[in-house]
This record gives C-alpha cells, sequence and structure tokens, in this order.
C-alpha cells in the first residue's frame, strides 16, 4: 500500500468516526425519559388556638378580649417622678406560642407625661419591678410568664398639671409564632 492509500484510509476512518460520534450525541441529545407519577391519598390539616389568658388582675380574664383593672396600679398625689407597679400573670391556654408584647397609653391632662415599662419575668419590689427583661418574651402554648409593669409621672410634668389626672390603659396582644 502505498502512503497516500494509507493516509487516505486514515482520514476514511477519522471522519467516519467523526461521523459515527456526532451520530451518537445527536441521538443523546434527543433521547429524554419523562415520568409522571400521582401520589394519591388524604392530609389532615388542622389549625392552633392561640389563648391569652390574664391572671393576678381584679376579675381575670380567661377569654378572648376584655378588660379587667390590676389592684395596686394606682398613684395618688404624685409628683413629677413618681412611679408604681404592680404584677400580673400571662398563661398561654392554646396550642400555638406566641409572643406578648404591653403597650400603655395615657389620657386625660396628665396623660402626656405619663409613661409605661413592662417587664417581663420580673416581679415587683416596692414600687417598682425587679429581675426580668422589657424583651417580649415567647410563652409556648401551656406556658405563662410573669408581667410586671411601672407607671411613672415624667420628671418634665410641668406645674399647670398639678392636681389633674389620667387615666392609664394597658394592652397586652398575643402574636402567633410561625
Amino acid at each position: 500500500m502505498g502512503e497516500e492509500r494509507v493516509r487516505s484510509l486514515r482520514r476514511l476512518v477519522v471522519v467516519g468516526a467523526l461521523v459515527v460520534g456526532a451520530a451518537l450525541c445527536g441521538t443523546a441529545a434527543w433521547a429524554s425519559w419523562a415520568l409522571q407519577a400521582t401520589a394519591t391519598g388524604t392530609a389532615a390539616v388542622t389549625s392552633g388556638t392561640l389563648d391569652m389568658q390574664v391572671s393576678g388582675t381584679d376579675g381575670d380574664l380567661a377569654g378572648p378580649g376584655g378588660t379587667a383593672a390590676l389592684p395596686g396600679l394606682t398613684l395618688a398625689d404624685a409628683d413629677p417622678g413618681a412611679h408604681t407597679s404592680a404584677k400580673f400573670t400571662v398563661n398561654n391556654a392554646g396550642t400555638a406560642a406566641f409572643t406578648v408584647a404591653l403597650t400603655g397609653s395615657a389620657d386625660g391632662p396628665l396623660g402626656p407625661w405619663i409613661g409605661t415599662t413592662a417587664w417581663y419575668g420580673a416581679t415587683t419590689s416596692g414600687n417598682t419591678c425587679s429581675g426580668g427583661t422589657t424583651t417580649s418574651p415567647t410563652v409556648a402554648a401551656g406556658a405563662s410568664v410573669d408581667v410586671c409593669v411601672v407607671v411613672t409621672l415624667g420628671t418634665n410634668a410641668p406645674a399647670s398639671v398639678q392636681g389633674t389626672a389620667a387615666t392609664v390603659t394597658l394592652t397586652l396582644t398575643a402574636t402567633q409564632v410561625p
């Protein structure tokens, strides 16, 4: 066999291999499998319950919403800087955990100078709160947290509000934890 003939044969083999390779690649690109399946059955879905109950108040709250008075949360004959405190317990009687937050507001002539601070996990100590944190806690289902609230007449209350009054409203909000 001549040298030229060997080269031609090699070229033919290389070209043939490329053609077969391209054909295989083209076939592989077109070959794909698709499967589809359906799962049958039922899934039970139930909702949790959110039930914040408050005890340690005058008329414990054992249902959704309502109002109650905090015994001992009275600030009489107050001068600027005076404060008082009271403690109560928030119970989670539901099945879902929640965070609890207390906000306070005051109306009346003294309202703008009244401040409220909630201490979670605290106790009363004289006319203030002891221990705890001001960060709203998560209360697990079946658990409880003590809340101590301090009401203060601001040191910046002007003399023009002497002898006047304010009504303080504390609002508890339970927010479900996802």
